[in-house]
């Protein structure tokens, strides 16, 4: 009789919520020598495993290019848990508070966010606690929606962006799920959560919420697969770095010497889904220590960096180093581009 082996190895830690912790993990068949690169959800309640197999049950027949695939149901020492197939991205969480977004990008990510709840819904089912953490863009520039469906049953929901009817305790459904979505969109656009904006997906009568006219577009998708490479690039970079140890002065390799365009110069005119380019100058930031950098205030990673700051104003830059931390400021002209090296940030 022939039966399978099948081992995982984890690996890194991919994140954490309520339900459980997510791993990245390879997945080894013994019989067959094949193996896997998975996602691997250990979930923290051991007394709901028949519910969980419900659930895997139900959304393991869910096929869908806006949705992660559920894998299997396992015990993995001891521990119920689901695989997953691992989506190499970045969250919408992670996307909205580093990059600024067009508006024909943010049409397009709930262009597909929309399309992976008509999905669920055509499937049976919905998500339930649609929120920016739960959403991924991979690195060819689609939306992957996670933990969809998953105990449904279960009053679980993330307040910000839930519908007025799920915070007074009604079950999740494909409308509650648009009004997420409608939040998420706020998120994007950098609107505050708690203001009425005009939405088919912001009723609070939940009948008269409808899908917007939104159709994905592969052209928006290669823009989007591109800002998702850039900002791994950065976080491998950083992760990079953190490991050579504050204490190291050590160049970086000839890979990682290309600058990095991660601030964008653009105003959306009011009314309208236009771009407007402002005169911006461009400050390169090339250092042979480790130096993380601040510009106004915000997190902008380590060296090196290529920053767009608008032109004529002063922007206060901040650095912590393995010497020490300091700031100046700069003005920057039209177009101007000025090169900063580690003499400009001695003490």
């Amino acid at each position: 009789m022939w039966t399978r082996s099948i081992t995982f190895e984890l690996q890194d830690l991919l994140g954490e919520g309520s339900q459980g912790r997510v791993f990245k993990a390879l997945r080894a068949d013994k019989s067959s020598g094949l193996t896997q690169a998975v996602a691997v959800k250990i979930l923290h309640s051991k007394t709901a495993v028949d519910l969980w197999k419900k659930e895997f049950e139900s959304l393991a027949r869910v096929r869908s290019p806006y949705c992660v695939q559920v894998l299997s149901f396992e015990r993995i020492e001891g521990q119920p848990a689901l695989i997953l197939e691992l989506v190499e991205g970045v969250s919408l969480s992670d996307l909205g508070r580093t990059c600024l977004l067009t508006p024909e990008m943010i049409d397009e990510i709930v262009a597909q966010v929309q399309a992976g709840l008509e999905d669920l819904r055509n499937h049976g089912t919905f998500h339930g606690d649609l929120s920016p953490n739960n959403v991924m863009i991979d690195e060819q520039g689609r939306v992957r929606l996670l933990d969809f469906g998953l105990a449904n049953g279960e009053h679980r929901l993330t307040p910000d962006f839930a519908a007025p009817e799920r915070l007074n305790g009604s079950a999740g459904n494909f409308q509650a799920d648009l009004f997420s979505l409608g939040r998420i969109e706020q998120f994007l656009r950098g609107v505050k959560l708690s203001s009425v904006q005009p939405s088919p997906f912001l009723f609070s009568v939940a009948t008269l919420r409808q899908p917007r006219d939104l159709k994905p577009q592969a052209a928006m998708q290669t823009k989007l697969s591109a800002i998702v490479r850039q900002l791994r690039e950065r976080r491998r970079f950083r992760l990079n770095t953190r490991t050579l140890g504050p204490t190291l002065a050590t160049r970086p390799s000839k890979g990682w010497m290309l600058a990095v365009l991660i601030s964008f110069c653009v105003l959306t005119t009011s009314g309208a889904s236009q771009v407007v380019q402002l005169p911006c100058g461009f400050l390169t930031l090339r250092t042979e220590n480790w130096h993380y950098f601040l510009v106004d205030g915000v997190p902008v990673g380590y060296s090196p960096l290529t920053l767009a700051l608008k032109a004529g104003e002063i922007h206060q830059i901040e650095w912590v180093s393995a010497q020490g931390r300091g700031r100046k400021r700069t003005k920057l002209k039209r177009d101007q581009h000025v090169l900063w090296s580690d003499r400009d940030f001695s003490h």
